[in-house]
């Protein structure tokens, strides 16, 4: 079922279920998303964002405050553009219940785009996805003028500033890693 691009229903804040298991949207909440997508997009910081959502008396998914990881999750998930990703996480064992992110290691995970009607179009979304990206301290990509412009002479990857955890270590621009990065790193 899940190699057919038919997800099982997971409740989503925006939509709301069909018999048929379909997203349906759901306009009151869904205008929050795309005013959190609005606001994200033209530099808000989520605790400015759960600010404003608080002042207006908007309360999360679950009836209570909002915290930055819900705004953070409901700025990453890929249903708000219409796409899903089937089989995100798995359970290990059957006994424990225990469930791990899905790395495609032991089980598959199918992307399926333009499932069901989105609520924020995949320009804005994509956006938002640089945007968070480039605010992500760990990736080590804190090139705000050069995303996407650099690429490797040798394999024409994108090139990735990433600072080393070697006191005085200046910056180092490098391609984003994969099968043939040790290729590119002798040259």
């Amino acid at each position: 079922r899940f190699a057919e691009g038919k997800p099982k229903w997971s409740a989503v804040y925006g939509y709301q279920k069909d018999g048929e298991l379909e997203y349906i949207i759901n306009e009151d909440s869904a205008a929050v998303v795309r005013r959190i997508f609005d606001y994200y997009l033209h530099g808000q910081s989520l605790p400015e964002i759960i600010r404003g959502l608080q002042k207006d008396g908007i309360l999360s998914p679950w009836g209570k405050n909002w915290t930055p990881t819900v705004v953070a999750n409901l700025l990453k998930n890929e249903k708000y553009c219409g796409d899903v990703m089937i089989q995100k996480s798995y359970t290990v064992d059957h006994l424990s219940h225990k469930r791990v992110m899905n790395d495609q290691s032991v089980v598959p995970s199918y992307y399926v785009r333009d499932h069901h009607k989105p609520i924020v179009d995949r320009k804005t979304f994509d956006m938002v996805q640089i945007i968070r990206s480039l605010k992500d301290l760990h990736k080590g990509s804190c090139q705000y003028p050069y995303y996407d412009r650099i690429v490797c002479p040798i394999c024409g990857r994108k090139m990735v500033r990433s600072c080393s955890q070697e006191h005085g270590h200046p910056p180092v621009w490098q391609c984003t890693p994969d099968d043939d990065f040790q290729q590119c790193q002798r040259y």
